[in-house]
């Protein structure tokens, strides 16, 4: 039992983080009407990969009110070349998980769940601060024409950027595979005493 859930478990943790990196939403930028509804982006390992501008979802209301989006004000987040990193460093891993020899899987896919784990912080860390600035300029607009309400541009941004399940489903796949790969190398490391 131990041996094939040794076979099976990082291949099929590195499977499951690509097909959430691609399908899930990483992160969104968003707006909530209080009482009306919410307006946004949502970005997924796809849009990061390929570049692809998000379709904007909003709710009948907040087109009424707002006025409908227009596609070209979507952002663009910037880290395609940071995505492609995240779905090689899985896919290696996805190989790494067949190889043969029990010590080279245990120990190339805990080094790569943990690269893997690292390329997708820095992803959206990066992602992040490309989208703030690309919204900072619409959020000092939207501070200038409400003098009354004291508007901070950098909260009104902050508020916008939203880090989203996948995201955090990716890493707690990734961080599984790393310690379920390092306890199996300490454990055998300790039985060989």
């Amino acid at each position: 039992m131990k041996a094939l859930l040794s076979r099976v478990a990082s291949p099929a943790g590195f499977g499951l983080t690509l097909v959430l990196f691609f399908l899930l939403p990483f992160l969104s930028v968003s707006c909530d009407v209080p009482d009306v509804g919410r307006s946004g982006l949502d970005y997924t390992g796809t849009h990061l990969v390929t570049g692809a501008k998000p379709d904007w979802v909003s709710t009948p209301e907040v087109d009424d009110l707002l006025g409908p989006p227009n596609p070209n004000d979507v952002p663009d987040a910037g880290v395609e070349v940071l995505a492609v990193i995240i779905v090689v460093l899985a896919a290696a891993g996805l190989v790494a998980g067949l190889l043969p020899r029990v010590r080279a899987r245990m120990y190339g896919s805990a080094a790569l769940a943990a690269a893997t784990l690292a390329a997708a912080v820095v992803t959206l860390v990066v992602a992040r601060s490309n989208l703030r600035s690309a919204l900072l300029p619409q959020a000092r607009q939207i501070a200038a024409d409400s003098p009354r309400e004291r508007l901070d541009p950098d909260s009104l941004v902050a508020q916008a950027l939203h880090v989203e399940l996948g995201f955090w489903l990716v890493v707690g796949v990734l961080a599984l595979v790393l310690l379920f790969n390092a306890g199996t190398v300490f454990l055998s490391r300790r039985a060989a005493r």
